[in-house]
């Protein structure tokens, strides 16, 4: 019987510090400050171009027939829901936007748009989930020609082989002739690279790689036509905890793109990511995770902070650049080049306080904008840095945590102790009296 009563004790004890530890984390979390890490060498130029308290996400931007197109999805939180809605703006100098179109499915989760002018049509992809895990199945396409007035969301065609489940990121082309597009299965199996002469049928290439775990794939060319590409790698799928050997698969094709070599890359695991090419130097930007490596911080860990940052793409590595004004969810950018800069979409949770990832995807989130001269990057991306790491919210809080129970058990004892003492020198008073 007292042993089963020391082990309820033991319990209990273990419970109460659990629930200290998870309520002091959460304050940390909500009360920590967010400090910015810009690249000084880069002078980068950041606002905010939508924060209308809803939780806006998945950016991707173009250039259309003389305007700058905006999509990004609007949703209750980062989870499926059928009340999300794609939202189109346009502007002619990256400042000042209109909205042109929403789109929305209807008793299904709409995400991930990507935008490509293909001849005198501009395209939407999007994805169609039915799942509150944000688990799509298949993407759909609309188009227009003048980017007001949209077609209604039709199936991709597929030419040469009958697919299932594939979901595209965003096309490339070299010579506006032929758009190439990597596409990753939606149980994570394998990557394929697609191409296509009107935005509508496309026809298999090749897979870029053939293992489970992977997500999202994008690419780009390089300015001797070879391919040059990133892949999420979760190793397993969603999973909230992350994973040590997750990272980046750094993929490189010479034409016709039948054969791959592969590096991976562990600084990050880059979620969300767009590659876009300067002179003879390809760029992405992506997420990036600060703090790893540790508990509650292996990459790819809902509970650990994110940035969006940017990175010089080689074949063997990515090197860290810079990140830029973000916090808890964030990523997803998209590209534009005006002028002598390029200008980059993202979302970002408040930069008020620098939440986890977790808590990011159910507060709100802004769109921004960051604007970089490109002389500037292509300098920048001659020193790269040394990527940053921090220590993750629950080192300072366990610890802080475990030095104040131990603080508190010795007090309790010694108090005991005096007591017990106490009531032993009365005993013996009466006892000698």
């Amino acid at each position: 019987m007292k042993k089963i009563k020391t082990s309820v004790k033991w319990i209990l004890l273990v419970l109460f510090f659990l629930f200290q530890f998870l309520a002091a984390m959460i304050t940390y979390w909500f009360l920590r400050p967010y400090q910015p890490r810009l690249n000084p060498k880069l002078s980068i130029k950041h606002w905010t171009i939508i924060n209308d308290g809803a939780h806006n996400s998945c950016t991707d931007m173009t250039f259309f027939k003389g305007y700058y197109y905006l999509a990004f999805v609007s949703a209750p939180s980062h989870a499926g829901s059928h009340h999300s809605k794609v939202i189109l703006k346009r502007s002619k100098d990256l400042s000042n936007w209109e909205n042109t179109a929403t789109f929305a499915l209807p008793d299904e989760d709409i995400r991930d748009p990507k935008l490509t002018p293909v001849g005198n049509r501009l395209f939407l992809y999007v994805l169609k989930n039915k799942s509150a895990l944000a688990q799509p199945y298949i993407t759909i396409y609309s188009y227009s020609t003048n980017g007001t007035k949209w077609s209604l969301f039709k199936n991709i065609l597929y030419k040469n082989f009958s697919p299932k489940g594939l979901l595209f990121w965003r096309p490339k082309t070299r010579d506006q002739k032929t758009w190439y597009v990597p596409a990753y299965k939606n149980d994570n199996s394998f990557a394929a690279l697609l191409k296509s002469t009107d935005g509508i049928t496309w026809e298999f290439v090749s897979h870029i790689y053939n293992l489970p775990g992977i997500d999202e794939t994008s690419i780009e060319f390089m300015k001797n036509g070879d391919l040059i590409g990133t892949i999420r790698m979760e190793v397993f799928a969603d999973s909230p905890l992350g994973n040590n050997n997750s990272g980046t698969i750094i993929f490189h094709s010479k034409p016709p793109y039948q054969k791959y070599n592969y590096s991976k890359d562990k600084m990050t695991r880059l979620d969300g990511p767009v590659l876009f090419r300067i002179q003879d130097k390809v760029y992405a930007s992506g997420r990036y995770q600060p703090d790893r490596d540790m508990i509650f911080a292996v990459n790819g860990s809902a509970l650990s902070k994110k940035r969006t940052a940017l990175f010089l793409v080689e074949p063997k590595k990515l090197s860290y650049l810079s990140e830029f004004p973000s916090t808890g969810d964030t990523s997803y950018p998209g590209v534009v080049f005006y002028k002598d800069s390029v200008y980059l979409s993202y979302y970002t949770s408040d930069l008020g306080t620098d939440y986890p990832w977790v808590l990011g995807m159910i507060k709100r989130s802004d769109i921004r904008m960051v604007k970089i001269s490109q002389n500037k990057l292509i300098e920048a991306g001659k020193s790269p840095l040394k990527p940053y790491r921090e220590t993750p919210a629950g080192y300072p809080v366990f610890v802080i945590l475990l030095i104040l129970n131990i603080l508190i058990r010795v007090l309790v004892k010694k108090k005991k102790r005096k007591k017990k003492q106490k009531e032993l020198e009365i005993s013996d008073y009466f006892a000698k009296h």
